[in-house]
C-alpha cells in the first residue's frame, strides 16, 4: 500500500450568507447575512475522509428565497480553503421558507368590489369575497351585468405578477401573466350573474414582498378582461395579496393579564428571585407597574422588623378588612366627620396584598402566604443577600417611574357617584 497523500492548507472557514442579487446591476448586490466559522486552522488533510461538525445557532433568515427575473434572494453556506498558492472555495445553496399563520388572511381583509363602466353602453359589477389569500388557496366572486349595449364575445380572468427593483430606477417593471381563465364564452345579457371559482394550486406563485431591503418588490393583480365581437378588450385590474400559509401553524395565545399579574407577583416574593442577580435585566418585570404597591409594601417591611413580626402573626385577611380601632380609644363610634377612622379602601402600606380590589380570596391567601415565607426565611439570610434583596427592589422601584399613581395596572376604580367599574388601560 501507498502512503497517504497529504494536502496542506492555510486553513479552513465556512460561511453562511443571505444575499440578494440584482440581475441588472451587480453593484447592487446587497448581503443581509454573513456569518463565518472557522472550522480548523493550519494543517494538513489526507486522502482519507474527514468531517469538520458546525453549527450556526439562531440565525436570522429575515426573507423567503425567492427567484426572480431581475433579482434573486439567495442564501448559500460557502467552503473556503487556503492554501500557499491557491484558493478552493465550493458552495451549497439552500431554500428557505416563512409560512405565515392562517389568520394572517383575516387581517385587512376587505372584499373587492370594481365597477366597469361604458356611458350608455356597458356597466357591470366584479365581485371578489376576499383579497387576500394562500398560496393553494380558492378565488370566489361573481361578475354581474347591470346594462349591456355592446355585444360581447368572451370574459376571462388572469393572474398578474409584477416585479420591480429599484435599481435602476428608470427600468420598468417585469410583467408576467401567470395564467388566464376564461368565465364567459358568449354575449350576456343584462343582470345576468357569472360564477368565479378559480383554483391557484397548480400554478407557481409566490408570496407578496413589499420593498425587501429597499430594493425589490412583487405584487400580484387579478384582472378582468372582456372582448367584444370587434376583438376591443376591455380591463379592470385590483391587487391581491398572496401569502405562504402553514394551517398547523398557530400563534401562542395571550395569557390573561391578570393571571400573569398573580404569577409574577407569587414569583418576586421568593427570596430565590429577589436575590437573583440578572433580575433587573427582566423587562417584563421592569415594564410591569402592577408590582409597584407590592414591591413598596416589602420594602417597608423588610426595613421594620416590627412589621414582619405583626404580619406573621395575623391571620389571613379578608378582602377588605375593618380597621380596628387603637386601645386608648373609647368604645364610642366617633363622628363621620373625625379623620381618625379610615375608610375600607385606604388600607395601611404595611398590607399591600389584602389592599388590592378585584383580587380573589383565594390570590390574596397565597400571595400573602408568599409574603409570610418571605419574612420567615429573611431571618436566616446574611446581610448581603438582605442587602441585595432591598437593592433589587429600590432599583424595580426606580425602573418604573416612582409609587406615585400607579399601583396595579389592571385595578378597577370605582366611581362613588355611579357606582360603575372601570378597568385601567
Amino acid at each position: 500500500m501507498g502512503s497517504p497523500k497529504i494536502f496542506e492548507h492555510k486553513g479552513i472557514k465556512l460561511e453562511l450568507i443571505g444575499i440578494i442579487e440584482n440581475f441588472k446591476d451587480k453593484k447592487d448586490n446587497s448581503k443581509f447575512v454573513n456569518l463565518t466559522n472557522e472550522l480548523s486552522p493550519i494543517g494538513a488533510l489526507t486522502n482519507e475522509t474527514t468531517s469538520f461538525p458546525f453549527s450556526f445557532p439562531a440565525v436570522q433568515k429575515p426573507y423567503e428565497t425567492y427567484k426572480g427575473t431581475n433579482v434573486n434572494i439567495k442564501y448559500y453556506l460557502k467552503v473556503t480553503i487556503s492554501t500557499k498558492f491557491r484558493t478552493c472555495e465550493y458552495e451549497q445553496e439552500f431554500a428557505v421558507v416563512r409560512p405565515d399563520f392562517p389568520d394572517v388572511l383575516k387581517q385587512e381583509n376587505q372584499p373587492i368590489r370594481l365597477e366597469v363602466g361604458i356611458e350608455d353602453w356597458l356597466h357591470l359589477v366584479f365581485d371578489v369575497d376576499s383579497r387576500n389569500f394562500g398560496l393553494k388557496d380558492i378565488i370566489k366572486g361573481r361578475v354581474t351585468f347591470k346594462k349591456v349595449s355592446i355585444r360581447m364575445k368572451s370574459m376571462e380572468i388572469q393572474i398578474i405578477k409584477k416585479e420591480s427593483i429599484a435599481v435602476p430606477a428608470n427600468l420598468e417593471p417585469v410583467t408576467t401573466t401567470i395564467t388566464k381563465y376564461e368565465i364567459m364564452d358568449g354575449g350576456p345579457i343584462k343582470n345576468e350573474t357569472i360564477p368565479i371559482r378559480f383554483f391557484l394550486k397548480p400554478y407557481d406563485l409566490t408570496p407578496t414582498f413589499k420593498n425587501i431591503n429597499n430594493k425589490f418588490s412583487v405584487q400580484y393583480f387579478i384582472n378582468l378582461v372582456l372582448t367584444d365581437v370587434e376583438d376591443r378588450k376591455y380591463f379592470k385590474q385590483h391587487e391581491i395579496f398572496m401569502f405562504r400559509i402553514d394551517k398547523n401553524k398557530k400563534p401562542e395565545q395571550p395569557k390573561d393579564a391578570y393571571q400573569n399579574f398573580l404569577g409574577m407577583a407569587a414569583n418576586m416574593m421568593n427570596p430565590n428571585m429577589l436575590l437573583n442577580p440578572n433580575l433587573l435585566n427582566n423587562p417584563n418585570l421592569l415594564n410591569n407597574p402592577g408590582l409597584l404597591n407590592l414591591f413598596a409594601g416589602m420594602q417597608q417591611q423588610n426595613a421594620n422588623p416590627q412589621a414582619q413580626n405583626t404580619i406573621q402573626s395575623q391571620p389571613i385577611a379578608q378582602p377588605q378588612p375593618q380597621p380596628q380601632p387603637p386601645i386608648s380609644q373609647p368604645p364610642v363610634q366617633p363622628p363621620i366627620s373625625q379623620p381618625i377612622v379610615q375608610p375600607p379602601v385606604a388600607q395601611p402600606p404595611s398590607q399591600p396584598v389584602a389592599q388590592q380590589p378585584n383580587v380573589g380570596l383565594a390570590q390574596q391567601q397565597m400571595l400573602l402566604n408568599q409574603q409570610m415565607l418571605l419574612n420567615q426565611q429573611m431571618m436566616n439570610m446574611t446581610p448581603e443577600q438582605k442587602q441585595q434583596m432591598l437593592l433589587n427592589q429600590q432599583m424595580l422601584l426606580m425602573g418604573m417611574g416612582g409609587m406615585g399613581g400607579l399601583g396595579l395596572g389592571m385595578n378597577p376604580q370605582t366611581s362613588q357617584q355611579s357606582g360603575e367599574t372601570k378597568l385601567d388601560a
